[in-house]
């Protein structure tokens, strides 16, 4: 089945609103699905996307979306799987510097971080599959990255500036951390069906392990093991994206 390029851009706009908005993903693939074939049918007889959902898709989208209830059970998966994740990444890093004395700030301030751009990250999805032109859409996802990291960043200022320690892991507790860490990136590839969680880790920690046994200087070190885990990501997810390119 063939769509016009503007039905299928109205088709992706919509699943995003549609995921953006707390819908079920199950209900959100069987409207897809149904409005396709009813789009395919429509341009079959020579009618346009505009004469099927009218000069306004926000209003047809909209639509869709009061008819769907909120999916609590799995936004709360995700809020509580990228919770996990976060503290995931931050212990292994940590495992792997050995630096794992944590403050309050941390405790608290990573859960708290994750939950607030999880609420952003939906405003700005549903704020996306609204907008025409991919460079602005660029440079909202730009901003919304740079809020990110400069909350991190903030915490960490905030805690290096006024946090104490209130728990501290020797070696057996590091191994424990590790392992839940690992742990945690395989269960959460297995809930979400990829391998992401797999292979961004081993590109972000596996080089700066492998080069601590080297007789390389810190800062070269550094800047190599950067180097490795920017070029294999960007490799991975252009295997990724070619992939799913491949399937549409």
């Amino acid at each position: 089945m063939k769509l016009s390029p503007e039905s299928r851009k109205f088709i992706e706009d919509l699943r995003l609103y549609l995921f953006s908005t707390g819908k079920s993903d199950n209900e959100i693939e069987d409207i897809v699905a149904e409005l396709e074939d009813h789009l395919w049918e429509a341009e079959k007889r020579g009618k346009s996307i505009i004469d099927i959902i009218g000069n306004s898709p926000k209003e047809y989208m909209e639509q869709f979306a009061n008819e769907m209830k909120f999916d609590i059970k799995q936004w709360t998966g995700y809020g509580a799987m990228m919770i996990l994740g976060v503290f995931a990444f931050v212990l292994m890093g940590d495992v792997i510097n050995r630096d794992t004395d944590y403050s309050w700030f941390e405790l608290i301030g990573y859960p708290l971080l994750t939950v607030c751009f999880l609420l952003l990250l939906m405003k700005t999805m549903k704020f996306l599959s609204g907008v025409r032109k991919k460079s602005v859409g660029w440079i909202v996802l730009l901003l919304i990255s740079a809020i990110q990291i400069g909350g991190f960043v903030l915490l960490i200022w905030l805690d290096n500036r006024y946090g104490e320690t209130v728990i501290h892991f020797n070696s057996t507790g590091n191994i424990v951390l590790f392992c839940l860490s690992a742990l945690i990136f395989i269960g959460g590839s297995i809930w979400s069906k990829s391998l992401v969680l797999i292979v961004i880790p081993i590109f972000l920690y596996l080089p700066e392990y492998v080069l601590m046994f080297t007789p390389l200087k810190e800062d070269l070190q550094m800047v190599i093991s950067h180097l490795i885990s920017l070029l294999g990501i960007l490799i991975y997810l252009f295997f990724v994206n070619r992939k799913e390119n491949r399937f549409e």
